[in-house]
């Protein structure tokens, strides 16, 4: 798998990580869902809906470009906070940067 989907954390010490980029908390099994795999499957599925009226190239455009927000160092740290206990009302804003590509792209 190349870096697609991939952050590069590097630590103070020098120390380098890379981490797959996540869609949301573990699941309840402690499943991941990542990032990359969440917006092929929305983007599969809106172009399924929209084929029907004649948008499906549109509508699985829109789906790949919905959650891309996630991929933000802030986002992936929200759900690192998460996980660990901590009670937050909610994250920072994430689908401002997916709307922002669809109206640049479109």
């Amino acid at each position: 798998m190349g870096r697609c989907g991939i952050l590069r954390v590097s630590g103070g010490d020098g120390t380098v990580e890379w981490r797959v980029l996540r869609a949301h908390t573990n699941g309840p099994r402690g499943e991941r869902d990542g990032l990359r795999e969440h917006l092929v499957k929305v983007a599969q599925k809106a172009r399924e809906f929209g084929a029907v009226f004649g948008a499906g190239e549109t509508a699985e455009l829109l789906g790949m470009l919905h959650d891309v927000g996630k991929g933000t160092p802030g986002f992936q740290e929200y759900l690192v906070r998460l996980e660990s206990g901590e009670r937050l009302s909610h994250g920072p804003p994430h689908s401002i940067w997916g709307a922002a590509l669809a109206y640049w792209v479109i």
